[in-house]
């Protein structure tokens, strides 16, 4: 079938904002629509592959795109051609063919691609359609199969063995948790040194000072951090460990002798500009420069791509096309000089393993590069920019030239060096700077000659201890995942948020700590998964599925391999009927750095242990009912962070509460939900916000602790109060909160009543007459102006919010009219009905039918799901009615701690919801709600806490 420009074409995209941007570059017989990201995907209730026949797949449209896929279905009908405009990559591509599957275009289809959204690339793009790449869809698919096999066969042997049912493993993601649990263990095994070094200030004779640290010492070489094994901490014996007793006999020495100097090197090199980015090199530097995490990154990275500012943002090539070569020398040697040109054109070689994915770096889009203050960009987006940008530039510049001085001085015996280091010429230096780790202190030497005698003003020794490897961050993860060949582009961001969203790791000050749950679901995988988390494996397994993108690999082969096993290798299959049977424990944990006992007044046996809730501690000390005492260990604390003074404290304030209530001294505690003080009977929570809890004075929580307190008074004397809760600080006025950013020891009387004020007036908005029944207002939000509809929140267009203040009653009107319309389209497989003027649909979920009305679900009886089809508008009205009846408390207890503490049914009985904490009742409160008293209820809510 021939491609014929000039017919009626639709294009599909995989967002709403590229729809938007490519829309501008095409021809008025193209319509562009957005698949708005997949349309269709493995079952969510069920393994949806089929391993008896070749590992078959089965998909489903995807939750809540049915009528997505209609309406994109109605309008290739009224298309002539087809363009699949998805991303470039493996990603993209699978869009594509599941868009081919399920549309079955009977008109001329064709794939589209660019790798940035410019009029030139889009034009282009259009004269060169393809056909799909079947060999890069199927390493997609074999991707995906293995993946959902992985995590449906493996993370039921977690839930079992570890009774939680939150948990889950991924080809991936485990072997990222074994990185950040190995280094751990390193950290825990490593025993630190201590040694000592020596430093004179010395004085040239034009008064000019300068630092110069001892280097040898009775013609031996003095020890440095360097001499000591950075995972064991163990010295290697070929240099002189200076101590204590040592410093002192050479500080003795030089302090009467004279400083010599013996020569003077001068040696000049020159450093080079680093490659364009790629997908990890970008996400390493802008964690660490812009401290964005690799989430982060990617979420603005997408968007620029979209609104046409940067070049695709998921790869690893760091090649450069010659018309952006071109583009940026002309730009250096307009904005800086000639001199800031390099003498050639550089381009640059893939280093990182299995490069593939995109065909050129990250790079400002466009034949015409915008400079970041010509962008119109603003905050992240333009700090993200910029950096692109920058390095972009940098890579055509001229080396940077930097001059090093060295000097050897002599005092008897003893042997000092002094260096410095500074720039000749900037070079690339002057638009991208040096990156931290590339970073070399700038510092000067005085002019020296060799023969020069030095005066001494000051000579010292300094004890250091060494320091175990540093753990992980974002940057460092993602850079050993791609230097082991483990993962690709778009997947780093991913696997990071997976292991902090299932409490896998937890991120302080920028650092990624495993937690008691990580290291317990590592060890298990580990012994009895060991070849699925093993680094070689994993990397190889991303060979093959590279190798089956390029065409060469066989795809059935690949996936029977997995499952089955192959010579000296075993299987999926094999391994998790194998872990179904071990007898392995893992929920114990044991760690080199704590004792397993705790000596108060008497000696108490620990151990640590994992459960549903996450990592307790069972003494061997029991309750008056004969069962073992259990110590819920804190979400903050990790076997890391944990020592065994940590451990005395919690046994302590557990088991002899007393002690410690009588006492007013402050101490800092910890709960599930964070740190806290406690002061006698009175506890405080420690305020949210990036200040550590042991930085507070005393005054600070002193403060702290007399809150709720009145601030001011408004003009009518109605109390301004604020208050510190579990989200942080906040004002209580007129029975409405506001939100209280930064201190509250810093918020002073009039800054309240400015909050206020501003907040009531912005909440307050403009009032309008009701309309069925119900108050109508504009208010405004976080995201700008929108209309409040009793108590409906209705968005507003781009227009409307831009004068929101002068609409109508008219005009508010019809946008509620508008707002009924929309959601009373009737999607022909699912809408029963109407509801409060919102579509009754009767969705299938993974515990079965269920109704969706506006954006609120309710349960189905088992009797009435069987008979979901034939239910009558009226007969799901009354489903919805019975079901929010349903969820009215049982019992109400006020609140706790700041929190409402409630009884409310649910689908297993009644159950009890503190926060956002649900907590199982025992079956004695379930057949009599009138034994469980608000006492009872409090007392459950702190075994949860």
């Amino acid at each position: 079938m021939e491609f014929d420009p000039a017919k009626k074409t639709l294009v599909i995209v995989e967002s709403p904002t590229k729809a938007n941007t490519i829309k501008k570059y095409l021809p008025k017989n193209y319509s562009v629509v957005a698949s708005k990201g997949h349309i269709r995907d493995l079952p969510s209730d069920s393994l949806g592959v089929d391993i008896e026949d070749d590992f078959k797949p089965h998909y489903v449209i995807t939750e809540g795109k049915e009528n997505l896929v209609n309406d994109i279905k109605k309008k290739l009908e009224k298309s002539e051609q087809l363009l699949l405009a998805t991303d470039e990559d493996r990603e993209g591509e699978s869009i594509s063919w599941h868009l081919m599957e399920i549309l079955k275009p009977q008109v001329p289809t064709k794939r589209m691609v660019f790798h940035e959204i410019t009029k030139k690339a889009v034009t282009e793009a259009l004269s060169k359609g393809r056909d799909l790449d079947i060999a890069l869809v199927r390493a997609q698919e074999d991707r995906r199969i293995v993946d959902r096999l992985y995590g449906y066969e493996v993370s039921p042997v977690l839930w079992k063995r570890l009774s939680n049912k939150k948990l889950s493993a991924g080809r991936v993601q485990s072997v990222g948790l074994r990185f950040l649990v190995d280094r751990e263990n390193e950290r825990l095994a490593y025993v630190p040194s201590v040694y000592f070094d020596v430093k004179a200030i010395l004085e040239t004779s034009d008064k000019k000072s300068f630092e110069a640290t001892l280097e040898e010492y009775k013609e031996k070489k003095v020890a440095t951090s360097k001499d000591f094994d950075s995972t064991t901490g163990e010295f290697n014996g070929k240099t002189l460990l200076l101590d204590k007793k040592l410093s002192e006999e050479v500080k003795e020495l030089c302090q009467n002798n004279p400083f010599i100097v013996e020569n003077v090197i001068h040696k000049s090199s020159k450093y080079s500009p680093l490659p364009p980015f790629t997908t990890s090199t970008m996400q390493q530097v802008a964690n660490r420069r812009l401290r964005l995490s690799s989430k982060e990154t990617m979420r603005i990275a997408q968007a620029l791509f979209e609104n046409g500012f940067i070049t695709y943002m998921r790869t690893d090539s760091v090649n450069l096309s010659d018309e952006c070569i071109a583009l940026a020398r002309e730009q250096i040697k307009s904005d800086y000089g000639s001199e800031y040109l390099s003498s050639r054109e550089r381009r640059f070689e893939n280093k990182s393993k299995n490069a593939q994915e995109a065909h050129e770096a990250i790079r400002p889009a466009g034949d015409v590069f915008r400079r970041p203050s010509e962008s119109g960009l603003k905050g992240k987006e333009l700090a993200l920019y910029t950096l692109i940008y920058q390095r972009t530039l940098a890579t055509q510049m001229s080396e940077a030239i930097k001059s090093t001085t060295t000097v050897k001085i002599k005092c008897e015996d003893a042997k000092f060096t002094a260096s410095g280091t500074s720039v000749v010429f900037a070079g690339y230096l002057k638009v991208y700077g040096s990156d931290q780790d590339e970073d070399e202190k700038e510092s000067t030497i005085p002019s020296i000659s060799a023969g020069d005698e030095e005066k001494l003003i000051s000579i010292s020794e300094k004890e250091h201890t060494t320091q175990p490897p540093a753990r992980y961050n974002e940057a460092s993860l993602i850079k050993k995942l791609e230097e082991k060949g483990i993962g690709r582009p778009s997947t780093y961001a991913t696997i990071i948020s997976t292991l902090l969203d299932r409490g896998y790791a937890i991120e302080k000050d920028r650092s990624l700590i495993p937690s008691f749950t990580g290291f317990a679901v590592n060890g298990l995988m580990n012994e009895s998964f060991s070849d699925l988390v093993d680094y070689s494996y994993t990397s190889e397994m991303e060979d093959e599925l590279d190798k089956i993108a390029s065409g060469e690999g066989n795809a059935s082969k690949y996936l029977n391999d997995f499952y089955y096993g192959k010579k000296n290798v075993k299987g999926l299959n094999s391994l998790v009927q194998a872990a179904r049977n071990d007898h392995y424990d893992a929920k114990s944990l044991k760690f080199p750095h704590l004792s397993g006992r705790v000596e108060l007044d008497e000696a108490i046996n620990y151990q640590i242990k994992v459960g549903p809730y996450g990592a307790y501690l069972l003494l061997d000390k029991k309750k008056d009912d004969g069962k073992a005492i259990m110590i819920n260990l804190p979400d903050t604390l990790c076997p890391g962070t944990l020592n065994n003074d940590d451990i005395a404290s919690l046994v302590k304030s557990t088991l002899y509460p007393d002690q410690d209530n009588n006492s007013n001294a402050t101490q800092l505690k910890s709960s599930r939900r964070g740190q806290y003080w406690q002061r006698g009977d009175k506890t405080c929570n420690v305020p949210k916000g990036k200040k550590s809890a042991e930085s507070y004075s005393e005054e600070e929580i002193d403060f702290y602790f007399s809150l709720p307190k009145v601030i001011a008074h408004d003009e009518e004397g109605n109390d301004i109060v604020i208050n510190n809760g579990p989200y942080g600080g906040y004002i209580t006025y007129k029975n409405a909160n506001y939100k209280v950013f930064g201190p509250l020891t810093e918020l002073t009387a009039e800054k309240a009543l400015s909050l206020v004020s501003r907040d009531g007036a912005s909440s307050k908005g403009v009032e309008y007459s009701a309309y069925d029944g119900k108050a109508v207002s504009i208010k405004k939000g976080r995201f700008g102006s929108y209309l409040k509809w009793g108590s409906e929140n209705i968005a507003l267009t781009k227009d409307e919010k831009q004068k929101s203040s002068e609409l109508t009653q008219a005009e508010v009107e019809e946008i509620i009219k508008r707002h009924l319309e929309r959601n009373s389209k009737v999607s022909d497989v699912n809408s029963r009905g109407l509801y409060e003027g919102k579509a009754i649909e009767v969705l299938k979920g993974r515990f079965g039918y269920y109704i969706k009305c506006g954006d609120k679900n309710y349960r189905m009886s088992k009797e009435e799901q069987e008979k979901a089809d034939n239910l009558s508008a009226d007969e799901l009205v009354a489903i919805i009615k019975r079901d929010e009846e349903r969820n009215l408390p049982l019992k109400d207890f006020g609140t706790f701690e700041g929190l409402p503490l409630r009884v409310l049914n649910g689908r297993y009985g009644a159950y009890l919801k503190w926060g956002d904490k649900n907590i199982a009742l025992s079956t004695k409160y379930k057949k009599d709600l009138s034994l469980l008293g608000e006492d009872e209820a409090k007392e459950l809510a702190r075994a949860k806490q």
